[in-house]
């Protein structure tokens, strides 16, 4: 049976891995991803881990190297394999994980996958080092004090960020750091009592823990019971006081360097303003008057910039569900993303094109806006490189009918296809795709295509009737829906301005009140969601505003001017309790909000009604700069606002923000500006090697296909049309050169953490007793260690069959640490210097081949 005085060493470590798991479990509580277990599993497995590692006889700098190793290696391998943005074995998703990760670090990729995947690479990693610090400090540093810093730090930060605070962490959290501090001063005691040969009372042990506990719970109970409202009036001003000066020493950074802080995080939602993948509403909304970007535009009045769209009501905020993309294997890839050449036109239908006039904006970007290119209002193209991101459809075998009248109704994907079909007499030998076409050029044409499709993941084929005239087209794949634009990003590093051409809507009051209720699928599956959290009271007060009003236009204004009568523009606004709907506060509670409270109130609203909307962000209009005849944008005009579909009109704006004018989404014509006032050519000529994707307008074919022959004509399809975007498409020596540098820095950061374990435990030394600590860990890895009761100068004595080129350099540090320590006077400062110089020497010696050999 062991002692009774061992078990306070044995209980200590088991408090802290307790301690420690349960700020990874914190990290859990927040994370808003499908595998939030993995984060206190990665406290619990790291704990372990560093506890093994620590309390072993490695030396400092191999333990430290071993322990961020396999710190690295589990957080790259658990995400790989969780984070839901990698498919495929393990083993392949570890071989591609590196890349996305860079990309999204350091290169030009701001997709918001590689973000999110990156993010939780970063936290997983973050976890790990917490626990290693932790079990480090407490078992090698024996500080049970620093060792509770790190967990602390994590567990409070979780709880800052977290949308609502859970307290039932905090009061854990106390008191089991009051048992660990009690337990800690106790094992260090034992010690004590231990070398002094004193003899150690076997209830101890439990006297002490009782104590620890009774204190434990004490304070545990002073945090429950403590009143909130002294959090509120005391913390609450601290700490928000304390992020303004952040914010402000980040804004000045970021005006500084031509940088902007991207808040798209894993497990917390950032705010609006960041652009990111989601977005929490509600809290402090602080924004400077810093400026962001600089707009020439050929109208006589600011637009509003779009940034992006949403479509998830999460109950506190919004969120795209095209980030989270699934297949039918269940496997998850990457957004939906096309990457386009300049000046290429997005395929858009006449659905969405009615009632528009185009736009040109010259951008001019102050800081890096994350990586999207800002548009107005439907995005139409770019005169740069750009990856649109938009809704996507899977489908099965889907058949389209292929005539003249039907043509522009097909996915604008097979329209090339379905015009060459029916240019086509289909009466030659059958094939794996249907009967091939008797012109060999055309037939050409079509196989092209074909293996065209094939390559971006559609597969076809069709049937014809028995003159040879097309009939149906079948289709599997996936399909990007060209009128759902999200966002549009960079797909190149930009080094200067860049042109947009966006359509506008003119629709007027009594068009859109004349439109149809036939919504699109792709409208009614993505743009009617609402959460599960969307109470009956709201519904009602919707339908009370409406009244007898059934038309969705009039619906749509009615709510809009309610909004803006009865709920007050504030920019301090606190947050609903915890499970509470965000607009069931807004609402029925609170009644105070800014334009990302508006927008969502009223696009879930409209939902509820069964008029798809959807949250939009970016910018409301500028003010003109003086100095440049442009519109100049700045934070504080970052802006949300909310957009309902009308079929025939596409997305139309509303402004339900009571602080914003209404009407300011209609501009007129400039009269004098810097940018071309000349309509723009929205089928702007383009490269010949680079052709639109399909040919939106009617292909010239015979006015009736029914029973005649097509005319056979040559059809060019030269060129590449838009490509899906693949994270994975660098080539191999991109990918090694990648992983390489990867490897670099993280050998560079280990580096850096073996020189910190190195000269921690030297903190407050003297000069000599400096350098007698290092030549113990020199010793102790050649096997040579001092004994319980050997003095400084039979420990160097130790060193002299290793030859004079390591004994003389031991002495002369001994020396000078026998003086310093029991010598009557001070130390002249020629034996420090003879000291440190010996030390340099032994040091040095240690690199060479042979002197390696002399030590062992």
């Amino acid at each position: 049976m062991p002692r009774r005085s061992n078990w306070t060493s044995r209980i200590v470590p088991i408090v802290m891995l307790v301690i420690v798991v349960l700020a990874g479990l914190s990290v859990s509580e927040v994370w808003s991803g499908d595998t939030p277990w993995r984060f206190w599993l990665t406290a619990l497995v790291g704990g372990i881990v560093s506890l093994m590692i620590s309390r072993s006889r490695l030396s400092d700098g191999v333990a430290v190297l071993l322990a961020l190793g396999a710190g690295a290696i589990f957080a790259s391998g658990i995400t790989a394999l969780y984070s839901g943005y990698l498919e495929g074995s393990l083993r392949h998703r570890l071989w591609e994980f590196p890349v996305p990760v860079f990309n999204a670090l350091f290169g030009d990729d701001y997709s918001g996958d590689t973000r999110q995947m990156t993010a939780e690479f970063l936290l997983t990693l973050t976890i790990w080092l917490t626990a290693w610090i932790a079990m480090w400090m407490l078992i090698r540093v024996r500080t049970s004090a620093l060792a509770l810093i790190a967990p602390w730090v994590l567990l409070l930060a979780n709880q800052f960020i977290s949308e609502r605070s859970d307290t039932g962490f905090l009061v854990s959290m106390v008191g089991l750091s009051v048992v660990l501090l009690v337990l800690a001063r106790l094992e260090n005691k034992e010690s004590e009592w231990t070398r002094g040969g004193m003899p150690i009372s076997e209830s101890l042990f439990y006297r002490v823990l009782s104590i620890g506990l009774v204190l434990a719970i004490i304070a545990s109970g002073a945090m429950m019971t403590a009143p909130q409202a002294w959090s509120q009036s005391v913390l609450e001003p601290l700490i928000t006081n304390t992020v303004d000066r952040l914010n402000a020493v980040r804004d000045y950074a970021g005006s500084s360097f031509g940088m902007r802080e991207s808040r798209s995080s894993g497990g917390s939602s950032s705010q609006f303003s960041s652009f990111s993948n989601d977005f929490s509403v509600g809290g402090h909304l602080q924004l400077s008057a810093q400026p962001e970007v600089l707009v020439q535009a050929n109208t006589a009045t600011a637009p509003y910039l779009v940034a992006r769209n949403y479509d998830v009501y999460t109950g506190s905020g919004w969120s795209s569900s095209s980030s989270g993309y699934r297949d039918e294997s269940g496997s998850v890839r990457q957004s939906p993303e096309l990457r386009y050449s300049p000046n290429w036109e997005v395929a858009l239908s006449q659905n969405v094109r009615n009632q528009r006039d185009p736009i040109q904006l010259q951008v001019t970007p102050l800081t890096s806006q994350g990586g999207i290119l800002l548009s107005t209002d439907t995005y139409l193209m770019a005169d740069v490189p750009a990856i649109v991101r938009m809704g996507w459809i899977s489908v099965t075998d889907a058949p389209y009918a292929v005539t003249v009248g039907t043509l522009n109704q097909l996915p604008p994907d097979v329209q090339l296809l379905g015009n060459l079909l029916l240019q086509s007499q289909l009466a030659g030998e059958p094939s794996d795709w249907g009967p091939t076409a008797t012109s060999p050029s055309l037939q050409g044409a079509i196989n092209e295509e074909v293996d065209d499709l094939a390559k971006r993941g559609i597969t076809v084929y069709w049937n014809a009737s028995a003159d040879g005239i097309v009939q149906t087209l079948y289709v599997t794949g996936r399909l990007p829906i060209f009128d759902d634009v999200e966002a549009v990003f960079q797909g190149a590093a930009l080094d200067g301005d860049y042109r947009i051409t966006g359509l506008t809507s003119t629709a007027s009051p009594e068009q859109l009140a004349a439109a149809s209720t036939d919504y699109p699928a792709w409208v009614t599956d993505r743009y009617l969601q609402t959460s599960d959290t969307v109470t009956d009271r709201t519904r009602e007060l919707t339908r009370e505003i409406v009244g007898e009003e059934t038309n969705p236009y009039r619906q749509s204004v009615l709510i809009e001017q309610w909004l803006r009568n009865n709920i007050t523009y504030d920019l301090e606004v606190g947050l609903p309790l915890k499970g509470q709907d965000l607009v069931d506060y807004l609402l029925f509670d609170y009644r105070y909000g800014y334009c990302e409270h508006y927008a969502s109130a009223m696009t879930v609203m409209l939902r509820t009604l069964g008029i798809p909307a959807r949250v939009v962000v970016g910018y409301s209009p500028g003010q003109r700069d003086a100095a440049t005849g442009g519109f100049l944008y700045r934070q504080q005009n970052a802006h949300a606002w909310v957009e309902a579909f009308f079929p025939g009109y596409g997305w139309i704006p509303f402004e339900p923000t009571a602080n914003r004018p209404l009407g300011e989404f209609t501009s007129e014509p400039a009269t004098d500006t810097n940018v071309d006032t000349s309509e723009p050519n929205v089928t702007a000529e383009v490269d010949d090697t680079v052709p639109p994707l399909a040919d939106v307008s009617t292909p010239d074919v015979l006015a009736d296909n029914s029973s005649a022959t097509p005319f056979p004509t040559e059809v060019t399809t030269d060129g590449v049309p838009p490509q899906v975007v693949d994270a994975g498409n660098n080539d191999r020596l991109s990918q090694l050169l990648i992983r390489g540098m990867m490897v670099a820095g993280g050998a560079a950061l280990m580096m850096t953490g073996i020189w910190m374990a190195w000269n921690w435990s030297l903190r407050g030394l003297s000069p000599a007793a400096s350098l007698m600590r290092r030549l113990q860990r020199v010793g102790g890895w050649a096997g040579i260690r001092p004994g319980t009761t050997s003095t400084p100068r039979e420990y160097a004595r130790r060193f002299e069959d290793r030859g004079p080129m390591v004994s003389e350099p031991v002495k002369r540090i001994t020396k000078a640490y026998e003086i310093e320590t029991y010598g009557p006077g001070a130390m002249r400062d020629q034996v420090l210097r003879d000291a440190q110089h010996a030390w340099r020497t032994l040091r040095t010696g240690l690199l060479r081949p042979r002197w390696r050999k002399r030590i062992k």
